[in-house]
């Protein structure tokens, strides 16, 4: 076309310069972007760190070996974070638990005319709700579950470490995973195939619908943390799977002594070689 247009040919060299010009300038704004973007997500180290930081472990039922490693890199601290959960369960708040709380109240305004019953009261009260945070709830196992993810922090290592320590708790209380918890211990082996395909459907909605409120409700707290409210968030970077008892953490438990004697013996074998 430009070779039988003499005009257009003109016209060509003419623009070519300027459209030349400014994808060049495109490209030198997207470049300074990028530099601005790492300047504001963290300082860099002039060098990588390479250091890596591996574990390994097994899903309660042997089926499933899981390994996570990580490195610093460039960055001036480790800002990233993850999760490793071989086994999960919901938990679902204790109603007895609230009465007591409802009945310690009442007892702590009664009286309210004699100050020395009211301050003995107000110890009784004390000592009635100063109670381990795994007795308010009752945990429901959810079998053949684990969950694994990474956290990527950009310029702060705080939100991904939160999220590391607190996700698991987090999802294991949202109303949407306590009902799915319950939803598979339905026995599927008397449903017709459209049935159970309507099982699956039922529950892949309560696991999707859980993990969304969980992430915004992970969200909330940790702007309650970095605006001073972290008093309001109850069992805050408590340790998921501590106080849980169930078949599941003493199979898991078997597994890792078995694979720990089993390194220890390759581990003398090579000394011995």
């Amino acid at each position: 076309y430009f070779k039988h247009s003499a005009p257009h040919i003109s016209l060509f060299k003419f623009l070519f310069p300027i459209i030349q010009n400014s994808v060049c300038c495109q490209y030198s704004n997207l470049f300074s972007s990028t530099l601005q973007n790492n300047r504001t997500m963290g300082n860099l180290l002039g060098s990588p760190i390479t250091e890596k930081e591996t574990h390994t472990g097994w899903t309660p039922d042997g089926k499933l070996q899981y390994g996570v490693s990580s490195m610093q890199g460039w960055r001036i601290h480790m800002e990233d974070a993850h999760i490793c959960q071989p086994f999960l369960y919901a938990e679902a708040p204790q109603e007895s638990q609230s009465n007591n709380n409802c009945r310690n109240l009442n007892s702590q305004t009664s009286d309210m005319s004699i100050k020395k019953q009211k301050n003995d009261e107000e110890s009784t009260t004390v000592k009635s709700n100063a109670v381990t945070p795994s007795s308010q709830w009752t945990q429901i196992p959810v079998p053949n579950h684990s969950l694994y993810a990474v956290f990527d922090g950009h310029g702060g290592s705080f939100a991904a470490e939160y999220a590391g320590r607190n996700f698991c708790r987090v999802l294991s209380r949202t109303t949407h995973f306590i009902q799915y918890a319950h939803h598979i211990k339905k026995d599927t082996a008397t449903m017709t195939p459209s049935e159970q395909a309507q099982h699956r459907t039922e529950g892949l909605s309560y696991l999707e619908e859980s993990l969304n409120n969980a992430f915004i409700e992970l969200d909330r707290e940790i702007y309650q943390h970095v605006y001073g409210e972290s008093s309001t968030v109850k069992d805050s970077n408590q340790i998921y799977g501590e106080n849980y008892e169930h078949e599941e953490v003493t199979q898991l438990q078997a597994i890792m002594e078995k694979e720990n004697s089993h390194s220890q013996t390759n581990s003398a074998s090579s000394e011995n070689d």
